[in-house]
């Protein structure tokens, strides 16, 4: 019996979380398993037990009164990082996609690292001591181009799976026939983070609609998401006179 996943094509989409791109097929949800907060806290112990011994050779020269305000101070500074960790990895969300790969962490605010799997070099497993004690691993990927942070997916029960899940959804992505480039292209919106000042707006000469197109394509052909065509961006013209 294989079992290695392979990525189904009719398989029913997922809910999709708020910080994935619109129009995009979830295929994977997961998030941290609770044994990370374990792990964190027992190196947190580590480090905590070190602080001790240390201040312990300072006793004999503190009084009881200042002795107990350290030793306060250490348990609730150790009880403050314990609730925090538990809220980041609470918070924490991997999603993949069809197209992409999502990561959303933080506490208070958010950060969300998202990754094309063109883009992807190689997905590495990785797995510590109390990893290998508490039965998780981490993902590590990689991704080409200067200044691109890897995409990391920590605490997971079945990395192994899921890495070969991953491998099976890039493969069938980047063997997706050229034909349906066009299609899958004009569904796409243009990402929220690009300023209005960067893009151009132009008209859909068949059907009037209006949409808006990054200036770094003028002079190229870009889909319409009306008339499923592709038309000219011009810069100079708030419409578009030559649809291919």
């Amino acid at each position: 019996m294989n079992d290695v996943p392979t990525f189904a094509t009719n398989a029913p989409p997922l809910p999709a979380p708020d910080f994935v791109r619109k129009g995009e097929q979830v295929v994977w949800l997961g998030r941290p398993t609770l044994a990370l907060l374990v792990s964190n806290i027992l190196g947190l112990l580590t480090t905590f037990i070190f602080v001790g011994f240390f201040f312990a050779g300072f006793a004999g020269r503190l009084e009881s009164v200042g002795l107990g305000l350290i030793g306060l101070a250490i348990v609730v500074l150790f009880t403050v990082i314990v609730v925090l960790q538990a809220m980041r990895i609470k918070r924490t969300k991997y999603v993949v996609t069809r197209q992409s790969i999502y990561t959303r962490t933080g506490v208070v605010g958010q950060t969300v690292i998202q990754t094309t799997f063109d883009k992807i070099t190689d997905i590495s497993l990785k797995q510590d001591v109390l990893g290998r004690v508490l039965g998780f691993s981490s993902l590590h990927i990689n991704t080409a181009g200067s200044g691109t942070p890897p995409v990391r997916m920590e605490g997971l029960r079945d990395a192994l799976l899921t890495k070969s899940l991953i491998e099976a959804t890039r493969e069938h992505f980047l063997e997706r026939p050229e034909r349906e480039a066009p299609a899958a292209r004009a569904q796409e919106h243009v990402p929220r983070f690009i300023p209005d000042r960067l893009l151009i707006r132009l008209v859909c000469p068949t059907t009037r609609n209006v949409f808006k197109r990054p200036r770094t394509e003028v002079g190229k052909l870009a889909p319409c998401p009306h008339c499923k065509k592709n038309h000219l961006v011009k810069e100079a013209t708030r419409g578009v006179d030559r649809p291919s």
